[in-house]
């Protein structure tokens, strides 16, 4: 027995038919597709063919059809995975002799295929449809959840699969042969909306939507059952609940009706338009009535309109980047124009979303009139304006800081400070506020940071470290930011107050100044010309005696002779710091001011090629330094000037080998009158290199000789190549 074995599944094809042809009863040609199978059943003629229903071009049932209505019988075989009723039904309708359903081609699935081919091949072919396709049709109907009944022209039941049964409250027995619109629907005729006699007219199935009294509804599909000779001889009917489809759709309607509702009071405008070929914008389908209000079209007029009809031609050239932007997208919001009826402009926010309408492409767009906002936009802006111009013109920096005390914000100010701090902005955002402050001011700025966060405001004074390392000074005034109660942060403005600190110490020296000055002149002088008047007293008194005379005399030119100095320190001490301070060479001082004053005293300079940052009094440190040497020094023989270098730093040493000074004088000498003569020497050597930053201390041993150390810090001094 030769056999067409059809099926898209190449691995199962090739098992079955191997099952099939071991047993030495059939020749089986195997195809997986229906064009294949078309042209083997052109070319060879077969006994039998077995089919799945699912394969590519034409279905399994679409070649049975081809083969009836080309008159050839061949018995024809469905062997299929799909086990829908529906399917099972058109199937055997069109001519099919089995439906069997596969489950893996198990032994006693091959013996059944087996017995229908032998049976087949035997020519045992019922008029009717033979027995065990009944029972498969039953035992695929019989699954089903949906009630179905077999029945005949006369509307009695053949039988019933489970689900009708218990649908319809009855025992099996108690079903066949009783009449369906009875059993069904408890009437004594058949229903008013039976459709037996179309299906028997035509066919061909038919379906009708039953409302039930308890509010269920059902649909009914009646299938016509055809003998051998293609004639109707039942039906089956299956019955399908649609209660919750139906229910569904009034909720649908019911959510139509809120949404027409809900599109109708809407106070934005709304406008549905469809949607041509490209993503432009075609005919408007629909409009609410806040867009007939604003726009001043009636509904009809919207109708007979496209949606760009409403569009302000002056932005026109930006309405094909637009579509591209929302045709990609598919739900895009952005910023319009639109004209209304009388031609005025309105700006409009525009959200736009496009969907498919009963199959059609559309864009439903939510507008609304902005003409509001962009007012207060306008204003906004211009107070932005206003606010940045005052920020980026005032002096003083203003910052904020979050809880980590990292720059959050900074104004430009910062890269316009006295001096320049070297630093924009964008270069201190982010960072964190202590890592810009002077190392010996961190301590009090991070303690005043955490009251900030306490609640506490306040002020403070600190030195900023700019981008070049120098410090300024600054004075700081900020407060919490506070957020729903809590604080996130700190804000506040600094001005930088460098400037005003230098001119508050040279206020400082300059009244310091004017105090000695004012004792020196009130106390020092008035004490030596009171000595001198007690001299001319005592002259007058002793005119006659030579001797005491002369003493009185040469007491008398002391007293002027310390008059002249006294004047002559407060000329000097007058001069302090008013010239600025210039780089000098430490060797040409010493051999332009210690050697001329030496006093006999040998000078050995071992200082070359350095330069001192000092004020331009310098010199006169050095030629009181000899002079202190050759009035005090005793025994001593020289003086030698020498430098030391400690990293960055230098000491200049100027040591003489004379009497040396005790421990007690060490530091009294540097105070103003303690001495002989006047007293102002070192007093005066100290102030002058103060002012630069300079200090001055005496090292010296006692008795072995004096030696002062002039320390020059990091940035004073500089050594000066070819020196």
């Amino acid at each position: 027995m030769r056999v067409l074995y059809i099926d898209n599944d190449e691995d199962f094809l090739y098992t079955a038919a191997k099952c099939l042809s071991d047993t030495g009863s059939f020749h089986v040609d195997v195809s997986s597709s229906s064009v294949d199978a078309l042209l083997k059943l052109k070319e060879n003629r077969y006994d039998a063919i077995i089919s799945e229903h699912v394969i590519p071009a034409i279905d399994g049932i679409g070649i049975l059809k081809d083969l009836r209505l080309a008159g050839d019988a061949i018995p024809f075989i469905f062997f299929t995975a799909y086990h829908g009723e529906n399917t099972a039904i058109e199937a055997l309708n069109a001519g099919a002799d089995y439906y069997l359903r596969k489950d893996g081609f198990s032994s006693a699935q091959q013996e059944v295929l087996i017995n229908i081919l032998h049976r087949l091949g035997a020519g045992k072919r019922a008029s009717c449809p033979p027995v065990p396709l009944q029972s498969e049709l039953r035992m695929i109907l019989d699954s089903s959840d949906e009630p179905t009944v077999f029945t005949g022209l006369d509307h009695v039941i053949l039988w019933a699969n489970k689900s009708y049964i218990v649908c319809h409250g009855a025992e099996s027995h108690g079903v066949v042969g009783r009449h369906c619109y009875e059993v069904g629907w408890g009437r004594d005729v058949p229903c008013a909306y039976c459709r037996v006699s179309e299906v028997i007219s035509t066919g061909k199935s038919v379906s009708s939507e039953i409302a039930h009294p308890d509010g269920r509804f059902t649909w009914i599909t009646a299938y016509p059952v055809t003998d051998n000779e293609g004639r109707v001889c039942g039906f089956v009917e299956k019955e399908t609940d649609i209660t919750a489809i139906k229910k569904s759709q009034e909720a649908v309607r019911q959510e139509k009706e809120k949404y027409n509702l809900l599109i109708q009071s809407a106070s934005d405008m709304i406008y549905l338009y469809a949607l041509l070929p490209g993503g432009n914008c075609g005919r408007i389908l629909d409009v609410n009535a806040a867009a007939c209000r604003r726009m001043g079209y009636s509904r009809e007029e919207f109708l007979q309109m496209v949606a760009t009809d409403i569009d302000d031609p002056d932005i026109e050239q930006f309405r094909d980047s637009l579509i591209y932007e929302v045709g990609e997208m598919g739900h895009f919001i952005f910023e319009w124009q639109h004209v209304t009826k009388e031609g005025g402009a309105v700006p409009v926010e525009v959200s736009v979303n496009h969907f498919m309408l009963d199959g059609a492409p559309v864009a439903l767009s939510v507008v609304r009139d902005i003409t509001e906002r962009k007012v207060s936009e306008r204003a906004l802006r211009m107070r932005e304006q206003e606010y940045r111009d005052l920020v980026e013109n005032i002096d003083e920096v203003i910052f904020r800081i979050d809880p980590e005390g990292n720059f959050t914000y900074l104004s430009p100010a910062i890269g316009k400070m006295a001096g320049g701090a070297g630093y924009s902005p964008s270069e201190l955002i982010g960072k964190n506020f202590i890592d810009y402050i002077y190392p010996a001011d961190q301590p009090m700025l991070q303690r005043h940071f955490r009251e900030r966060l306490l609640g506490i405001t306040k002020k403070s004074t600190f030195r900023l470290v700019t981008k070049a390392g120098n410090e300024r000074w600054v004075l700081e005034s900020s407060r919490p930011i506070r957020e729903d109660g809590a604080v996130v942060g700190v804000q506040g403005v600094f001005l930088d107050i460098t400037d005003l600190k230098q001119m508050g110490a040279a206020l400082r020296k300059a009244n310091k100044k004017l105090n000695i000055l004012s004792s020196i002149t009130r106390h020092d002088i008035l004490n030596q010309i009171t000595a001198m008047n007690l001299y001319l007293e005592l002259i007058e008194g002793d005119s006659e005696d030579s001797g005491r005379l002369k003493e009185f005399f040469e007491a008398t030119g002391k007293i002027m002779g310390n008059l002249e100095r006294i004047i002559t320190f407060t000329r000097m001490y007058e001069d302090l710091g008013v010239n600025e301070p210039e780089w000098q060479d430490i060797g040409a001082i010493v051999e332009q001011e210690m050697i001329p004053v030496s006093g006999g005293l040998t000078v050995k300079n071992e200082v070359h090629g350095y330069e001192v940052y000092a004020d331009s009094m310098l010199g006169k440190v050095f030629s009181n330094l000899m002079g202190n040497s050759v009035m005090h020094g005793g025994d001593a023989h020289g003086v030698t000037v020498l430098l030391e270098v400690h990293g960055a730093e230098v000491c200049i040493l100027v040591a003489d080998d004379g009497a040396g000074i005790p421990t007690d004088m060490k530091e009294k000498i540097f105070q103003k009158g303690v001495g002989k003569n006047t007293g102002f020497g070192l007093f005066l050597s100290r102030e002058i290199l103060d002012l630069t930053g300079l200090s001055i201390r005496e090292i010296g041993l006692p008795g072995v000789g004096a030696c002062f150390e002039i320390h020059v810090p990091e940035g004073n001094v500089r050594y000066v190549s070819g020196a």
